[in-house]
């Protein structure tokens, strides 16, 4: 076995030697580059993300500011079936009134014609080790309530104390998001987006993007204190997850783009089919990659209405 293997070895020096590329060929196999096959200067060949991706996009982001602000993320599960689901978005209304500007809502349907089914199931496989799933209950900052001791589904009697918990912390990282059709598109949206760090973060990251839609007109169970309720045929349905341009668990921000006073830029395009572009918002969120519930948080988001810019306010 030994002389196979000299043998063996003496045969890849000798190929070595006869081929001045050889180095060239060793270093393309771990050569960084852009994988954005969005940008300018992608390349199918890079192995690992350099960060040097740049895009035919004139936006009107301005650089970072040294302050960043902390944002939270509210993913609120519904369904057109739910009685109870449309006291769960006067809730939501309350905390977004309470805190203007600070909270970014979207609405994962199930079990109706708004579901988008990848999405939902991904959310239901990942918290279901964490305790109930009841309808309407929300993730704040995809993290589950602590309930008596139980990690839960934190249900809307929580929601507010949570997301103020939440906007309480100091941000390590900010997003930036700029938004304009496709030339020569009505249907067709370019998204730029933008992760500004402080400092360095200690975990590996994930970026994830999605397309919401508002003022969709469709039938709703609801609820009513002291009665039995029943359908509502025109009710207005809000913040609908429409796609995940990322995928639902996102995409990883390579460990160049999330150094401390860098800026982690990428593209991104959809189609919007039927949604209505007027009625539509890009949300973009950070979080900490994680196959367990118990340890995932969502470090900061930001929304922008399509065909608008969204700084870092």
């Amino acid at each position: 076995m030994s002389k196979v293997i000299s043998l063996l070895m003496c045969v890849f020096l000798v190929a070595c030697e006869g081929n001045p590329n050889i180095g060239n060929i060793l270093s393309q196999q771990n050569a960084g580059g852009c994988m954005d096959a969005l940008a300018t200067n992608y390349n199918p060949n890079a192995k690992i993300d350099d960060c040097s991706c740049t895009y035919n996009f004139t936006t009107a982001i301005t650089p970072a500011p040294t302050q960043l602000k902390q944002k939270v993320l509210v993913e609120k599960f519904t369904g057109d079936w739910c009685g109870w689901c449309p006291d769960g978005s006067d809730m939501v209304k309350s905390i977004e009134q309470a805190n203007p500007n600070k909270v970014v809502t979207v609405e994962i349907h199930q079990g109706d014609a708004m579901e988008v089914s990848t999405a939902y199931n991904y959310y239901a496989n990942l918290f279901s080790s964490v305790g109930s799933f009841p309808f309407p209950s929300a993730l704040i900052n995809r993290a589950p309530s602590i309930q008596a001791n139980q990690q839960l589904m934190s249900n809307r009697d929580h929601w507010a104390d949570n997301a103020t918990a939440a906007l309480s912390k100091t941000p390590i990282l900010a997003l930036a998001l700029d938004t304009k059709l496709a030339e020569g598109s009505t249907t067709t949206e370019n998204i730029m987006v933008k992760v500004a760090f402080s400092q360095n973060p200690t975990e590996q990251l994930q970026l994830v993007v999605y397309l919401i839609e508002s003022n969709v007109i469709a039938r709703q169970n609801r609820y009513q204190v002291g009665g039995p309720g029943g359908y509502i045929s025109d009710y207005s349905h809000q913040k609908v997850l429409r796609k995940a341009l990322t995928g639902t668990e996102g995409i990883t921000i390579p460990t160049c783009g999330t150094k401390s006073n860098g800026t982690f830029t990428r593209m991104f395009k959809v189609d919007l089919g039927t949604a209505v572009r007027a009625n539509c918002d890009i949300v973009a969120f950070v979080v900490n990659k994680s196959t367990t519930a118990q340890n995932m948080r969502v470090l900061n988001a930001q929304k922008v209405k399509l065909g608008e810019v969204k700084n870092w306010e």
